[in-house]
């Protein structure tokens, strides 16, 4: 019988949700569920739906994400990018939000809390 939390989860969204939040391609979130992309493709296009590990890994993506403390790099990565004194569109800082969510999803909660606390005073000197 299959769950019925997860069976009433929209998938295509939910991994639409964990590219946005985390800066992650199709690439990105297949190695993390240990698929290829193209089977990652066939989920955002609702064409299949992830198999029972693949449903565990993205919900614990979408966890990690919310829970974890990147959220909170995120915001503050994007906010200050929004907020620069050039009036830079954040669009043309992507690839450089993304290096830096990146690294920051690379390192443990305590240097990822440094990395916060330093980021934070940075935004407070200016």
């Amino acid at each position: 019988m299959k769950n019925k939390i997860t069976k009433r989860i929209d998938w295509a969204e939910t991994i639409v949700e964990i590219q946005e939040k985390m800066f992650l391609s199709q690439a990105e979130v297949a190695e993390k569920c240990g698929v290829v992309q193209q089977t990652v493709s066939t989920w955002k296009n609702r064409m299949r739906s992830p198999g029972y590990a693949a449903k565990r890994k993205l919900l614990h993506l979408l966890a990690e994400e919310t829970n974890g403390g990147r959220h909170n790099m995120t915001n503050m990565i994007s906010k200050s990018f929004n907020n620069n004194s050039e009036g830079k569109s954040r669009n043309g800082n992507d690839t450089e939000i993304r290096e830096i969510v990146h690294i920051s999803n690379s390192l443990s909660s305590a240097d990822r809390q440094k990395i916060l606390d330093f980021a934070k005073f940075l935004l407070n000197k200016k």
